[in-house]
């Protein structure tokens, strides 16, 4: 982590990273947040750097707080108007930013802003007055006519000005910083299909193609991995057929990973082709795969059984590494037990009894796993029989424990404990700043 004492180094650090992307961003996202107290008054903003125009969004005027964000075209603009925001003289749809640098950090090493696309992240902290505790917003629902709704502004905020819902854990407004992303153009991955035996990736290169190689890691198959030197536009590789999961990666020759990927069985996809992809063919494919790294079955199980600690137990494992999904309902060999499975269990009909279901793994979540893990819970039908799908997001706030402070990740189809000097370790050092 690169530190930065003035403004002048800050911008300097940002304008260098350019010089590595081989061709300029369309430019740039500025977000702010005011809040209205005696006036406008100045929370919080992000700059989020573009390979391409984007419109920026109408404001969200919720009353106590208001939401902006403006596009400025160009690179050398947008550096330009960074710059004035780091010095407090900036202004976002007209508004002033009226807070002061204090110094700044960045990242060395790139991060993962979403699946497919890799990037910096540089954080300036800000000095504010001594009444700035005084403006931040109350935990309270936001609400107003025709806009979203949020569990709080604090939310509102995280989710406005960095991409990123918020967690029990540091926030943007904690830290009192604003952030500024730049994405790396260097190479993303644009979709990624995966039918049995093959993968087709489709590529965006924005430097020569014998400066990035791909790189596959299978999961649980025999043949481990694949290195394919020279990158394409579009490519298709084949893929063993005992591969439970394919990493995949984009490398430059410089070492860094500009781009990564995880698709967690056939029939899986990414980008473009996603929504050809149906649930119920995802589900099968995964039952019919097996357990590994991405996928593992549970059976229905009423409340405080033994199977409640291992639903945890999986959830922080897939949370802290590249996430998955539970199949609730389905026995150790892929099979789904059935709807009269379900119907003994909570003594009720079958609908009633997939709900309580659902509505039990959520209450595990929020009361046994700290921070909250993003996790959403849905019923699908396979082969005919009812099933409870839980999809867990690597989380943003990793690492992630149980209640009685146990961290797990994934390895294979098993979850174990973190190693305290090395993988624990490097979970921490993921907290985002």
């Amino acid at each position: 982590m690169n530190t930065f004492a003035n403004q002048r180094d800050f911008i300097n650090a940002i304008a260098a990273q350019f010089e590595r992307m081989h061709k300029p961003y369309a430019g740039a996202h500025f977000r702010g947040a005011f809040v209205r107290d005696n006036g406008m008054r100045f929370l919080t903003a992000s700059a989020l750097f573009r390979a391409s125009h984007t419109p920026a969004r109408p404001a969200r005027d919720y009353g106590t707080l208001l939401l902006v964000e403006e596009w400025v075209r160009g690179q050398d603009e947008a550096l330009a108007r960074l710059s004035q925001l780091v010095h407090g003289q900036a202004a976002i749809e007209g508004r002033k930013i009226s807070s002061t640098f204090s110094q700044a950090s960045g990242d060395r090493q790139t991060y993962t802003i979403t699946r497919g696309l890799t990037g910096w992240r540089f954080v300036s902290r800000l000095d504010r007055g001594p009444d700035w505790k005084e403006l931040q917003p109350r935990q309270a629902p936001l609400l107003a006519p025709g806009l979203r709704p949020y569990l709080s502004a604090p939310d509102a905020v995280s989710d406005w000005v960095s991409d990123t819902p918020r967690s029990n854990s540091v926030t943007i407004l904690d830290q009192e910083c604003a952030v500024t992303m730049l994405p790396d153009l260097r190479a993303r991955i644009i979709s990624a299909e995966w039918v049995p035996g093959l993968v087709r990736i489709e590529i965006d290169l924005g430097v020569p193609a014998d400066q990035v190689e791909l790189q596959l890691l299978y999961a649980d198959a025999q043949k481990e991995f694949e290195i394919v030197p020279g990158v394409e536009h579009q490519m298709g590789i084949e893929v063993p057929g005992d591969a439970r999961s394919v990493h995949i990666y984009l490398v430059h020759t410089t070492g860094e990973c500009i781009a990564e990927l995880l698709l967690g069985g056939p029939y899986t996809a990414y980008g473009k082709t996603e929504k050809a992809i149906s649930s119920q063919q995802q589900a099968i494919a995964d039952l019919d795969a097996g357990e590994n790294d991405s996928v593992e079955y549970k059976p229905f199980a009423e409340p405080m059984h033994a199977k409640e600690t291992e639903f945890v137990e999986t959830i922080v494992a897939f949370a802290n590494t590249s996430g998955g999904r539970i199949y609730v309902g389905v026995h150790d060999d892929g099979s789904p037990q059935g709807e009269a499975a379900v119907r003994t269990l909570f003594r009720c009909a079958t609908d009633e009894a997939l709900k309580a279901q659902g509505e039990r793994l959520k209450t595990l979540m929020r009361e046994r796993i700290k921070p909250v893990p993003l996790v959403t819970v849905r019923q699908i039908t396979v082969r005919d029989h009812p099933v409870v799908v839980a999809d867990v997001e690597r989380g943003p706030q990793r690492p992630y424990a149980t209640h009685d402070n146990k961290v797990f990740i994934r390895k294979g189809a098993t979850n174990r404990l973190a190693d305290p000097h090395s993988e624990l370790s490097g979970l921490l050092e993921t907290i985002p700043y």
